[in-house]
């Protein structure tokens, strides 16, 4: 299997989606300046890394005297995206591959990613790295 770790939205990538797909936050451009959307509901985006859900109450009582304190405790880190984010971390995924799929050369021409093609292709690859 392959793992992609993506931080941040491509610019190629975000300069080719509609707004009207990842609506901005109100006076922003679709994407910050540091690669990721400003619509909070794709804030995350393509990050699966957060905190953002977790949030523990006290424990408390019938009367409602605290018996366990566990608010402000800071927790790990959760794994999560919702629908909406994981569909757009889908669509931006197989943007990434189709476009780096033959690879990737610097402005320069020197080739710095010989492409998803030579990773994912069977017909590319060494008989060992793909099931028969």
């Amino acid at each position: 299997s392959t793992i992609i770790f993506a931080l941040g939205i491509p610019k190629r990538f975000s300069d080719r989606i509609s707004p009207e797909a990842a609506p901005p936050a109100e006076s922003q451009p679709l994407v910050d300046d540091n690669g990721f959307f400003t619509n909070p509901d794709l804030s995350y985006v393509p990050n699966s890394l957060s905190r953002r859900n977790i949030e523990l109450q006290d424990i408390t009582d019938n009367n409602g005297n605290v018996i366990i304190p566990l608010s402000g405790i800071e927790l790990p880190l959760e794994f999560k995206l919702d629908v909406e984010e994981t569909r757009m971390t889908n669509f931006m995924l197989s943007w990434v591959v189709k476009d780096a799929w033959d690879g990737l050369k610097d402005v320069e021409g020197n080739v710095i990613f010989d492409g998803f093609k030579s990773i994912l292709d069977p017909e590319e690859v060494p008989s060992f790295w793909w099931p028969e």
